[in-house]
């Protein structure tokens, strides 16, 4: 079974909820486009990239904040691989301050201020010529998205080929915790999870691991921290832990 690292907080809304919100008057400088519009746009652009390269939608949840002048999403792909989807998240507001984005990999991530994080981010202002500029940019970030996918699966085979005991978690556990990637509330989530994890995943390797860290990292409460310290288990696991096994 698929276990979905990826992260939305907000209130997720539907399609009726996302047209009953107006949409504000077009100035000079802001073209805005209606959220129904970005959510069906990102979907149909990633079905038609992704979808001849083997690629299964899986989901499209989304989101409003702010009162609505805001939305964000997340489109999910399946592609053989149990236990990694390929994530699109997108974001876009009415409030003239947050410009349209996009964010692609296994690890993308958007939280409760809509920042995103993932292997590729790309953000377009809504101008005269936004909407095509914005078309452009998701065309681009989905184009790379196949290869940002095969190169995380590669790096999570390469966790799974490390054998380690249950006391080298525990060290290795203990130097993340040392580099302050974990806090001390995540470690001892991450020692819960590692000798007796709530999914299923090896127990004796490197990969089984990590799954362990990501789990823990669920409890970080702030967004950017969240983020940060994402990316940082993430380089310790494939630049130190594989390269030294």
């Amino acid at each position: 079974m698929t276990q979905s690292n990826n992260m939305i907080i907000c209130n997720q809304a539907t399609m009726s909820d996302l047209r009953t919100v107006p949409v504000p008057d077009q100035t000079d400088t802001f073209f805005p486009t209606p959220h129904s519009e970005v959510v069906n746009m990102v979907q149909n652009l990633a079905e038609g990239v992704l979808t001849p390269q083997g690629f299964t939608l899986s989901n499209n949840v989304f989101g409003l904040a702010r009162k609505g002048q805001r939305l964000f999403g997340m489109v999910t792909f399946q592609n053989g691989s149990d236990e990694q989807e390929l994530a699109i998240a997108y974001r876009q507001g009415y409030d003239k301050t947050l410009p349209y984005a996009i964010a692609c990999g296994t690890s993308v991530m958007i939280c409760s201020n809509l920042d995103l994080s993932g292997e590729i981010v790309v953000a377009k202002k809504h101008t005269k010529n936004g909407w095509d500029a914005i078309r452009y940019a998701t065309m681009m970030a989905l184009a790379q998205a196949p290869q940002v996918f095969e190169r995380m699966c590669a790096e999570a085979e390469d966790m799974k080929s490390v054998t380690i005991n249950v006391d080298r978690g525990f060290e290795m556990l203990g130097l993340l915790r040392g580099h302050g990637v974990l806090k001390p509330v995540q470690l001892s989530k991450a020692f819960e999870e590692w000798v007796d994890p709530s999914y299923k995943h090896p127990k004796n390797s490197l990969w089984g691991l990590y799954n362990s860290c990501t789990e823990a990292l669920k409890l970080e409460s702030d967004p950017t921290q969240a983020m940060a310290r994402r990316l940082a288990l993430h380089t310790m696991f494939t630049k130190q832990f594989v390269a030294k096994a």
